[in-house]
């Protein structure tokens, strides 16, 4: 292994050149082949030793085809009579040789330092390991000798290395440390600010929320003071005429009529300006309809309005814009903060109508708030109501599930938070998303693709059966038929259920690339309404099928026929006897009205705040929305004929229209889901709130 004898002279004075070492031992101990130390010598049965690697490659040697000899006698190599030559051995295993470390040996050498010829001339190293062994040993010492090379642990293709005994100071100063822990150290120092950030941000949320809720106790106290000083215009206001003046020519809508003092000052009081809120906006409205009433009723050269015969005035604010003075309904809207009544912008479709009508008699407010339920702490998914039991079944996004008693409330007792009673909860792991019933289950659609058949019992609801795997992707909608089907839907599919056992039975591919963000059965028709993001599906069902799918599409595709491109981020659906009800998520679009029967395109309303929520109060004329901005719009259907809007040509069939009557705020977060009982309105919320209403057309 490139070893000097230890008794070998030392080297002239400023060279490390040393002898190989077969030149300082013995001549009967050097291999004639290898010129080396012999290594496991064995004896021949010519009586000459040669070391075991030697023989078998002489004896096999694909360059030499002639027979192998042996290099001293040229006898023939016999395999089967060669033994190991034990005293060879021995002289060779007593021989003190330097550790193979003493010498200076290239990365090669290195590598294989336990198998390098003797016979090799190395050159010592006045740094390296000076032990000094018998060569019995020295394979062991060379396996744990404190200078053998050690790998660098930053880098082991660049970096060189080092010995084992240097091995920690190398570990300090390497280049390619710096390197490999510089990133390190940057991407921990950007953790320790991003929590020093998040605890910051944090401590301002909790500003910010002390603030929010100082400033909704002011916005109540003005509430209030609002509230007294319509009641007090209302009263001091001077008696109406019994019968406005008949006259032949009809008054300009244009021309202001006179305004009393007391008018005068309330109106001047609602233009001040003020923090413009949602929850204000409703009392700003009432006194402004006050003051213009009593205006109108001081002059007898007004447009024909009178007290006593119960037409009214409203004010509708939709966020700005320039005021004009309309006639529609059988009213007179002064749209003093209005964009302008029956003006239609060129973004929107044609058809489309900022305001298609008025009620005759507005009133203060359609809801009144009976109780608050806090149980939740996270998005209300669902609210589902079980009439015959009076009981109410409320799911939220983190697979909690509560049933309400609220048979106090429909029994018509005052309301309050005891008059809604907490029967039962459970939790389950699934993260809920959308969810619908039957009168015996209820069926939830899950994150990760699953579907839940829930049972429901007297004071509780147990799991029955779960589909694992349902839908690839997160079911975003579901719902179900009286005759047993259940339709759920995911990104780009529906799938159709028999809803007593959860039985697959059929597959419809749907627009790719969107998901479904809604499902509503039209009993009336027979036919499912799937919902997309920008685009609107029916399909016919077939309650039980012979042998053919129950799903048979009968519209494709309603945007076919009449296309919208400002039809987009659909969120809610709703279904009337005749009209189609889809909510957007686009503040200046959200209300879209279409025929139930064709299909057809018949209106755009302008509602202010996006929805997320529709509901269409059975056998009336109402619908309720609930808003991104936390608060409840109230909706009343019209059937309205315009022929011309602003001098463009429009449809010569009826068109269905709606009046916005009211937008309250409720909730501080957005409304996720809305369900009605009779005249009661369950409303849940982002935040984990519901509240009880009572709603009075």
């Amino acid at each position: 292994t490139g070893l000097k004898p230890c008794d070998s002279p030392p080297p002239a004075s400023g060279s490390h050149e040393q002898p190989p070492l077969h030149s300082r031992a013995p001549a009967h101990l050097i291999c004639r082949v290898c010129r080396g130390v012999y290594r496991e010598p064995r004896v021949n049965q010519c009586g000459h030793t040669l070391c075991s690697g030697c023989y078998t490659r002489l004896q096999f040697d694909p360059a030499d085809p002639q027979p192998s000899v042996c290099p001293q006698c040229g006898s023939g190599l016999v395999p089967e009579s060669s033994v190991p030559n034990r005293d060879i051995s021995e002289e060779v295993e007593e021989l003190t040789v330097h550790c193979i470390y003493h010498f200076k040996l290239t990365p090669s050498q290195q590598a294989q330092a336990q198998f390098l010829p003797t016979s090799l001339d190395l050159t010592a190293d006045p740094n390296g390991c000076n032990a000094e062994l018998s060569l019995l040993d020295l394979e062991q010492h060379i396996s744990s000798c404190e200078f053998r090379p050690a790998p660098c642990p930053f880098d082991t293709v660049n970096c060189r290395g080092c010995s084992h005994r240097d091995l920690q100071r190398h570990a300090q100063d390497c280049i390619f440390r710096f390197l490999e822990l510089a990133p390190r150290e940057i991407l921990d120092g950007l953790s320790v600010r991003q929590s020093e950030t998040l605890a910051t941000l944090a401590s301002l949320e909790q500003q910010l929320r002390s603030v929010e809720s100082r400033l909704t106790s002011q916005l109540d106290c003005l509430d209030a003071a609002l509230d007294s000083a319509a009641s007090a215009v209302a009263q001091t206001a001077p008696a109406a005429a019994p019968t406005a003046a008949a006259s032949d020519a009809k008054p300009s809508l244009m021309a202001a009529p006179p305004v009393p003092p007391v008018a005068a000052t309330a109106a001047s009081a609602i233009s001040a300006p003020s923090r413009a809120t949602s929850r204000t906006a409703s009392t700003r409205s009432a006194v402004s309809a006050v003051a213009a009433a009593n205006a109108a009723s001081a002059s007898t050269a007004a447009d024909g309005f009178n007290v006593r015969s119960r037409r009214s005035v409203d004010v509708f604010d939709f966020g700005g814009g320039g005021g004009e003075v309309v006639e529609g309904g059988g009213a007179v809207a002064v749209a003093a903060a209005a964009r302008g009544a029956l003006s239609r912008s060129p973004s929107m479709p044609v058809g489309t109508a900022r305001l298609n009508g008025l009620p005759a008699n507005p009133r203060s407010s359609y809801l009144t708030c009976l109780a608050d339920l806090t149980w939740h702490s996270s998005r209300v998914v669902s609210l589902l109501l079980i009439p015959e039991q009076f009981r109410l079944v409320s799911l939220d996004s983190t697979g909690a599930i509560v049933a309400w008693n609220i048979q106090q409330l429909c029994s018509g007792h005052a309301g309050n938070a005891r008059a809604v009673e907490r029967l039962g909860d459970a939790q389950y792991s699934d993260s809920f998303v959308c969810a619908c019933r039957l009168p015996v289950y209820v069926f939830v659609g899950c994150r990760d693709g699953s579907l839940l058949q829930l049972a429901r019992f007297a004071t509780d609801i147990k799991r029955v059966k779960t589909e694992p795997g349902a839908h690839s992707a997160c079911i975003t909608a579901v719902a179900a038929s009286p005759g047993g089907l259940l339709f759920s839907g995911s990104r780009g599919e529906l799938k159709v259920w028999k809803s007593s056992n959860l039985c697959y039975l059929q597959t419809v591919a749907i627009t790719p690339r969107q998901s479904v963000r809604c499902l509503t059965f039209d009993a009336c028709r027979g036919a499912l309404l799937c919902a997309c993001e920008t685009e609107l599906h029916r399909f016919l069902v077939r309650q039980q099928p012979p042998q053919q799918p129950p799903l048979q599409q009968d519209l494709p595709a309603w945007h076919q026929r009449y296309r919208h491109q400002l039809l987009t981020d659909i969120t809610c659906l709703t279904v009337t006897e005749e009209r189609i009800l889809v909510g957007t998520g686009q503040p200046g679009q959200s209300l879209w009205l279409f025929c139930a029967v064709s299909g057809r395109f018949q209106a755009c309303i302008a509602g202010g705040a996006g929805l997320c929520c529709l509901s269409w109060v059975p056998d009336s004329a109402y619908a309720i929305a609930g808003c991104q901005n936390g608060s409840l719009q109230i909706w009343r259907l019209l059937d309205s004929r315009h022929r011309s809007l602003g001098g463009a040509e429009l449809h010569s069939d009826p068109v269905e229209g709606a009046v916005l009557l009211q937008q309250t705020e409720r909730h501080r977060d957005s409304v996720t889901s809305i369900s009605l009982l009779q005249d009661l309105l369950f409303t849940g919320s982002g935040d984990g709130w519901m509240k009880v209403f009572r709603f009075q057309p």
